[in-house]
This record gives structure tokens, C-alpha cells and sequence, in this order.
């Protein structure tokens, strides 16, 4: 501290914030807001598409979809890919060919993907869909808009075999969302419809490599799909969405809020009630339970290699002991900040 002069450390006593109880406690509420907030839960994802240098490969599928690069919407860098679809489609693409992204410097590759089981991504919303032609028309509108991942491959003899995630219970509903942007929008790949067999099971249990499993299928294309109501006279059905940042990631069993490793920040969210990552609850998916905190308790400290990281050889948060002990934790790096500055 002899580094600095008299005069600058009474400065930053002068102007340091008071210490209360209510500040203190503020302060502990931001840092833990910040470390459990849904933004960080799904930082681990990895990268696939961000658009910088281009479309990433993102051609049209179908007639009356148009892909092109834009600014909008960018929520990393500053591009964005933007899909525009016309009033009378009703069920188009945006689809890629180039799943070994490391040639855009990326560390996601689709066709390589061990433990793969869902997508994340940001999508800008511009203008709420369905808006009324016809001042008379019913409100509220009952069409719809859907996205959906389709992924494109042949299997082992070389003939083409398209898989596509279950329409009915995991294309993501967006029809009704309000103008803005929207982060860490998640698509579940644990239910596709296999290319070849016509089973529905995991992503992983669809695809491999040359020669991995008679059943396997290898990944040529990646595309989201738009599922949208059609044109009436009453509303209009064009659609214009940005999408940003599309990542891959792998779910751990125990990880509820999906940040890649089962803990504290899992117990708060299993404390106060959820939502809970479906695809990370092993007693009983949908609730938030007793069996749900025995289930964390004993992956504590588990990764995505499903190996114990250094907190499982630690002390596990007890129900009702495990958040006093975050605020304990908050107040006394607060006081020692205080003593630094006043020292």
C-alpha cells in the first residue's frame, strides 16, 4: 500500500460506500444473481454459428425463405443471420452445410458430436407475429410459429436420411413473443425421429461414423426449421426473425440450471423452486422434489466427462444451511475489500 499516497487512500475513504447491513446484503444478492442468472448457466455451450465472416454455409431451404447476413440482432460480434419468410410458407429452413466448424474457428462440430443433446441460440424478434389486417379480425390471433432442427445425413451405404427432432412435445413455440431479443433460447435433441429405423430416441443414439453401427447415420447438414401458420386475409403471416450465436451442448445429469457441472448454483435454483433442465433431473422429470436434491447431492462435483471435480471432494449444501452460507461467503469478501480500502 506505500505505493500510493496519503491523500488517495483518504479519497477512497471518502468516497466508499457505506457499509450497512442493506448494502451488504444488496451486494450479495447482485453476485449471486449474476452467478446463477440464466445468461451464465449456459455459457458452457460451445459455438457453432456466429455469422462474423459470413453465413456460416446458411443457404435457403425451401421457397419463400430468404437467409442473408445482418446486424440486427447480433448479440456476439456484430452479425446476425436474419430469415425472412413470406405470408404463404408455412414450413421452411435455414440450412448448412459446413458442421465441422472449426474451419470458422469455432470448437462445436456437428458431425463429431459425443454426448450431444441440445441446441442454444439468440433469436431478435422485430415485430410481434400475426399482426391484424382487418380491424375486425378476433384477438387474440391463434396462428403460430414454431423452430425446429432438422438434421441432414446418409447412412452407411451412402443413401440420403433426413432426422428431425419430434415436432410435437420439442420444436421451440415462439408465435407469441413480444418484440426484443431473447438469449439462450434452447431446442432438446434427446427426442429425434431416426432417419432410418423411424424410432424416436437421443441424437446420439442416430448418429455415428463410417462404420460405428449398422444403424448409424452420417451428418451432412444442419438446419433450423420455421413450422408457421399459413396467409389469411385477416392477419398478416410474414415472418422476419434474427438468430445469433447457435451452440451445442452437452447436459450432465444433476446440472439443473445447465452451466455444465452439478453445483451450489444448481441448489439454489432446486431451492427456490425451479425450472429445472428436464433433460438434467434423473428422479422425476417436470417437478421440483425431494428426490431432485438426493439426485444433486450424490452427482455433486460431476462434469461433463462424468468425472468428480475438485468440489465433490468437499462438504455437499445441506436443505436450509447452503444459502447462508453464500450470503456468509458474500459478506466477508465485502469486509475485506473494506479493510483493503481503509488500510
Amino acid at each position: 500500500m506505500s505505493a500510493f499516497p496519503r491523500n488517495f487512500l483518504h479519497s477512497l475513504r471518502i468516497v466508499s460506500f457505506p457499509m450497512t447491513r442493506p448494502f451488504i446484503a444488496s451486494v450479495v444478492t447482485t453476485v449471486l444473481a449474476v452467478f446463477f442468472s440464466p445468461d451464465a448457466a449456459l455459457a458452457l455451450d460451445k459455438l457453432g454459428y456466429s455469422f462474423e465472416a459470413g453465413l456460416d454455409g446458411y443457404v435457403p431451404n425451401g421457397g419463400g425463405v430468404a437467409v442473408t447476413q445482418d446486424t440486427i440482432g447480433a448479440t456476439q460480434g456484430t452479425q446476425s443471420m436474419k430469415v425472412a419468410v413470406v405470408a404463404g410458407a408455412t414450413f421452411v429452413g435455414a440450412v448448412t452445410g459446413t458442421l465441422d466448424t472449426t474451419t470458422l474457428g469455432n470448437t462445436a462440430i456437428v458431425g463429431d458430436p459425443p454426448g450431444l443433446d441440445h441446441v442454444t441460440f439468440d433469436l431478435t424478434v422485430p415485430q410481434r407475429f400475426g399482426a391484424r389486417i382487418d380491424p375486425l379480425a378476433p384477438d387474440p390471433f391463434n396462428g403460430f410459429v414454431s423452430i425446429g432442427v432438422t438434421v441432414f445425413g446418409v447412412n452407411q451405404a451412402g443413401d440420403s436420411r433426413d432426422t428431425q427432432i419430434d415436432y410435437q412435445t420439442r420444436e421451440l413455440k415462439v408465435g407469441s413473443l413480444e418484440p426484443g431479443t431473447y438469449r439462450n433460447l434452447r431446442i432438446e435433441l434427446d427426442r429425434m425421429v431416426h432417419g432410418e429405423t423411424f424410432e424416436t430416441v437421443p441424437f446420439n443414439n442416430v448418429f455415428g461414423t463410417q462404420g460405428s453401427g449398422p444403424n448409424d447415420l452420417i451428418p451432412t447438414g444442419f438446419e433450423l426449421y420455421f413450422n408457421k401458420s399459413g396467409n389469411s386475409s385477416q392477419y398478416d403471416h410474414a415472418l422476419t426473425l434474427y438468430i445469433d450465436n447457435i451452440r451445442f451442448g452437452t447436459s450432465v445429469p444433476g446440472d439443473y440450471n445447465g452451466n455444465g457441472a452439478v453445483d451450489a448454483a444448481d441448489y439454489a435454483l432446486w431451492r427456490k423452486g425451479g425450472p429445472l433442465i428436464n433433460q438434467t433431473e434423473v428422479a422425476d422429470p417436470g417437478t421440483v422434489s425431494p428426490a431432485d436434491y438426493t439426485q444433486w447431492r450424490a452427482r455433486f462435483g460431476n462434469s461433463p466427462a462424468g468425472s468428480g471435480s475438485d468440489l465433490a471432494n468437499g462438504s455437499v449444501p445441506e436443505p436450509g444451511s447452503a444459502c447462508l452460507v453464500l450470503i456468509a461467503a458474500g459478506a466477508s469478501w465485502l469486509v475485506r475489500i473494506r479493510r483493503a480500502v481503509v488500510q
